[in-house]
């Protein structure tokens, strides 16, 4: 098994570690969190170089399904998840919100294919998602949980329209002058995005360190609800669509429950209290942990159909 495999196969124990790591440490590893916006900004151009968007637009002919799971699932369901958890905690409903409301990760269709969901579909929602984050996002904080949250949505938009719309322009030079170098290079893309990622990792929990030292309690009962939403996640996103079939839902439930976790964090750390970032960070946890039951649950289903 080569290095990029092993990384890949391994990403959620690697991520996992990075930010127990972080927290030990983190005197030693606070400075990385001052260059998270580039680290990002890196991966999102790996990513964009190895989309297929021939692939796209062959799934996206049948516009109105991934157009209804993103009013669903990126606009409405963030929205009553936030009034659901508030019941619980205010700042536990504005960290569900970000997280529900955060683009599709970049790696899912990869995760897709290896839970055995359909790879294609997962795909045309992580493009309709990253390109129009930095409109919807912003908009959407800031008509839900504007009143008790101090968010500069133009901000915020402008942020993610740099985080997202320069690293496709990076790509697409790239794809024209270096295509032979970039199909050579792209199994271990994945790869190096889940080592740059680390970096993140590191930096946001050396960040956080201190905030869950002085608030155990606090930690303990977001790592519980983080679970939670979790698992709500997952059975929204497998029993929403039932009409799709198994592929699509399994991908689709990886799409709900993978967003991208190191902008929501980046984003929770610059524009909302320690208590959401917190609380998106405790989602590491059960994040990183579903993809691996997932895929268990897919190759036990390809059994019992073999």
């Amino acid at each position: 098994m080569r290095w990029h495999e092993v990384i890949s196969k391994f990403f959620g124990i690697i991520f996992l570690l990075a930010l127990v790591l972080g927290f030990l440490l983190p005197g030693v590893f606070l400075p990385l969190s001052g260059i998270t916006m580039y680290v990002l900004g890196v991966i999102i151009t790996l990513s964009f170089l190895t989309l297929d968007y021939g692939e796209f637009f062959k799934t996206i002919k049948q516009f109105y399904i991934p157009l209804a799971v993103f009013v669903i699932y990126k606009l409405l369901l963030p929205a009553g998840l936030y009034f659901l958890f508030s019941l619980w905690q205010r700042n536990i409903g504005l960290a569900v919100l970000l997280l529900a409301a955060t683009p599709v990760g970049m790696i899912t269709p990869a995760l897709a294919q290896i839970t055995g969901g359909d790879r294609s579909f997962v795909l045309a929602l992580v493009i309709i998602t990253a390109f129009t984050a930095p409109f919807y996002l912003p908009l959407l904080l800031q008509l839900v949980g504007g009143a008790y949250i101090e968010l500069n949505a133009l901000s915020m938009m402008f942020s993610l329209s740099k985080l997202i719309f320069i690293p496709f322009a990076v790509s697409l030079v790239l794809r024209r002058f270096v295509s032979g170098f970039i199909k050579k290079t792209a199994p271990a893309h994945g790869a190096l995005s889940v080592m740059l990622l680390v970096f993140v990792l590191l930096g946001i929990a050396a960040q956080g360190s201190a905030y869950i030292r002085e608030n155990p309690a606090v930690s303990l009962s977001f790592l519980g609800a983080s679970f939670v939403l979790a698992a709500v996640l997952a059975v929204l996103g497998y029993f929403g669509f039932r009409f799709l079939g198994r592929e699509r839902r399994l991908g689709l439930t990886v799409a709900v429950t993978y967003m991208n976790l190191a902008l929501a964090i980046t984003l929770a750390a610059k524009y909302f209290t320690p208590d959401v970032m917190l609380f998106c960070i405790m989602y590491e946890v059960p994040g990183n942990l579903l993809p691996v039951v997932l895929r268990r649950l897919g190759r036990g289903k390809r059994k019992q159909m073999l």
